[in-house]
């Protein structure tokens, strides 16, 4: 009599976990088939395309999700090619910039078409630009009217397009004679003396003060010369922004780059990864919640994911350019995402 009721409590113990176990969220989570999500990145050597890989590496991690990075020609490539092919709005995440989206939905070159409806999952660079200078008389706009400056790429939006329309916003592109090199080339032209002044920048996590720089500054520090950053200033800054770009004012206080004396007034450009509006929600969702549960695991990839916190993931954001997953990865993260 004993045996058997040691054994039906045995019985009813093992029912009783196999009902929790099978009821559980975490079980279902388990038993989801393998979900694969591809990433068009970035080229090969740029932060995006390190970023990427790192993305990947940490979604095996993740119980069901896989995110696979493929290098790609850049953000506007991305967006172009996901727009044309909508059995991937489905199915796809891209790397872009809140800068690539805004001159995609304006047809702006290089663009050169009218595409919308792409939503934030992430931010993964926080990146603002300036300009740099050896000459300690240069310290606006206004002084390098007359003068040569070296910006990057017209296809760069960062390093290109962007500090050109600060340049234009306040009436001086025809005054100032802009260079489109390339960033590195840009700082060797600086050096040779053959412009008054190139484009630099530098990768922030504006809620910590935290940064990182890119290697045409470094290569500048190297060689132990004297120079001074220049802001685009206030000015040049609201009036483009009033036009619709998406860039976000902000302060890097004095002292926290080298040779940097007083405050400087950035406007900073949100880089990450992103999806189409018709994107599936649960997996956005995912994705950004992957995202803010192993933020300090992204750490041991890059010296940018030193960067992350889980309010970094969201800097910026607005209902209008984050996609609704993310929204709700980033609410039950105690993380508001404004109207």
């Amino acid at each position: 009599m004993k045996k058997n009721n040691f054994m039906f409590s045995a019985m009813i113990l093992f029912l009783s976990v196999a009902v929790i176990t099978l009821f559980s969220p975490g079980a279902w989570a388990q038993t989801r088939s393998q979900v694969n999500v591809p990433l068009l990145a970035a080229p090969f050597g740029t932060g995006g395309y390190a970023l990427s890989f790192a993305t990947q590496e940490i979604s095996k991690r993740h119980p069901w999700l896989r995110i696979s990075a493929a290098e790609t020609p850049g953000y506007v490539y991305n967006v172009k090619t996901i727009n044309a092919n909508p059995a991937q709005w489905k199915t796809h995440i891209l790397g872009t910039s809140t800068g690539t989206n805004y001159l995609a939905e304006k047809g702006l070159p290089p663009v050169n078409e009218k595409i919308s409806g792409y939503r934030m999952l992430v931010n993964n660079e926080i990146i603002s630009s300036f300009l740099v200078t050896l000459d300690p008389k240069i310290k606006t706009l206004k002084d390098l009217a007359g003068k040569k400056v070296a910006l990057g790429l017209i296809t760069q939006i960062l390093w290109g397009i962007e500090p050109a329309e600060h340049i234009r916003a306040v009436g001086l592109g025809g005054s100032i004679g802009m260079s489109h090199v390339g960033p590195m080339p840009a700082m060797h032209a600086l050096l040779d003396g053959t412009v008054a002044a190139c484009v630099s920048g530098v990768n922030s996590n504006p809620l910590t003060g935290e940064f990182r720089i890119p290697p045409q500054l470094i290569e500048l520090l190297a060689t132990g010369k004297k120079f001074y950053y220049i802001s685009f200033g206030e000015e040049a800054i609201d009036k483009l922004n009033a036009t619709g770009y998406p860039g976000i004012k902000w302060t890097l206080p004095a002292g926290k780059l080298q040779h940097q004396t007083d405050p400087l007034l950035l406007n900073a450009t949100l880089y990450g990864w992103a999806a189409k509006e018709s994107f599936p929600e649960d997996l956005a969702y995912e994705i950004t919640k992957l995202h803010i549960d192993r933020y300090k695991d992204f750490g041991s990839y890059h010296a940018l994911c030193e960067l992350f916190s889980k309010e970094f993931f969201a800097w910026g954001f607005d209902k209008k350019i984050a996609h609704p997953g993310a929204i709700r990865a980033f609410k039950e993260a105690g993380i508001t995402i404004k109207d």
